[in-house]
């Protein structure tokens, strides 16, 4: 399966400040200079609104319909409707959604490298999706005593298996002491954190502390101009959840009434789903020279971590799980008793 989105919702700011204004010597405030001559590259820049190409305007949004997206799949399913009681049915989906406008509030950015920046998997792509459900009338016993056929016959499993992968999300950071000012050299346009090539950023461990690879990533180098890393690459954990139904009808006149007696489980085994994590890194301020020239990339701050090398861990740390699943699917293992009386 095939599909292309195009002419899709999303803006941007006509009055962004270019990449490195801040940095130029004519884009500093001479009292600044004068009070803090070795401030951090930046610091001394002049206000906002006298750098903005329009003066006096701040943001100025213009929503526009440019951005584009593509979906492909393969898409199976299988289904068995009736045979000795069984109907079972199973989808399976393996797909990528690709966009240049995750969502309605992508701002486009203000430079030629749009395209390079912004495309990358949809806020609500799924790799993969398998779905499986199921009907199952279980025989009963016939010839028998009418109490033992009362308490055999009639009874029913019936249930669904969900399994897919996690929702893609773009890891934060943050720098002590420095803003965009200082790393990008604009106060509009952010920077990125850097990723190590070929480093695999998931740990693979089940410690909800330690889901992330810290030192696959580094603060963005000044100068940055916001290309360090990619947009929504990186996927939260995955989803396995199985819904279960048992259910028995007893008819009470013939055929012409009846009373069900039915339990429900959602997620019979309580498998813990986690829907989201922490994901942004902190590093300590980039270090300089007594001129206040960045000499260096900051490092990781000895709070950062989800999981300590001494075994302690941060509820608020980088790569930590920070929020089950609510409901259902995949929420905390919920029963429920029901009693029908059907006429």
């Amino acid at each position: 399966m095939l599909t292309l989105g195009r002419h899709l919702h999303d803006y941007r700011n006509l009055n962004g400040i270019p990449y490195g204004t801040d940095f130029l010597p004519q884009s500093q405030d001479p009292t600044l200079v004068a009070a803090s001559p070795n401030a951090l590259l930046g610091n001394n820049a002049l206000k906002q609104a006298f750098l903005e190409p329009i003066q006096g305007y701040g943001s100025i949004t213009d929503y526009e319909a440019a951005a584009t997206s593509n979906y492909n799949a393969l898409q199976v399913a299988l289904n068995r409707r009736a045979g000795n009681g069984l109907f079972v049915g199973a989808t399976y989906t393996w797909s990528k959604a690709m966009t240049t406008a995750s969502s309605d509030t992508t701002s486009v950015r203000i430079d030629q490298y749009t395209k390079e920046a912004d495309y990358g998997p949809a806020s609500f792509d799924i790799t993969q999706n398998f779905a499986l459900n199921y009907v199952y009338l279980i025989p009963g016993l016939k010839n028998r005593s009418y109490a033992l056929r009362t308490l055999t016959n009639g009874w029913q499993l019936s249930g669904v298996t969900s399994i897919r992968t996690g929702q893609p999300f773009t890891p934060g950071y943050s720098v002590s002491g420095a803003g965009n000012v200082n790393i990008t050299g604009s106060n509009t346009e952010g920077p990125r954190i850097g990723v190590v090539a070929g480093c695999n950023p998931y740990t693979g461990s089940s410690d909800p502390f330690n889901r992330l690879n810290a030192s696959c990533f580094f603060a963005p180098p000044i100068g940055s101009t916001g290309l360090d890393s990619g947009v929504y690459w990186l996927r939260y954990p995955g989803l396995v959840n199985f819904d279960i139904s048992v259910q028995k009808d007893i008819f009470v006149i013939k055929e012409r009434a009846r009373i069900q007696l039915r339990a429900d489980a959602f997620n019979v085994f309580n498998h813990p789903n986690f829907t989201s994590m922490n994901t942004t890194l902190n590093f300590n301020a980039y270090p300089t020279t007594p001129n206040g020239i960045v000499d260096g990339s900051p490092t990781i701050t000895s709070t950062a971590l989800g999981r300590n090398a001494n075994g302690s861990f941060n509820v608020t740390g980088f790569g930590t799980v920070t929020s089950p699943a609510a409901g259902a699917p995949g929420g905390p293992r919920v029963l429920q008793l029901v009693v029908k009386f059907m006429f």
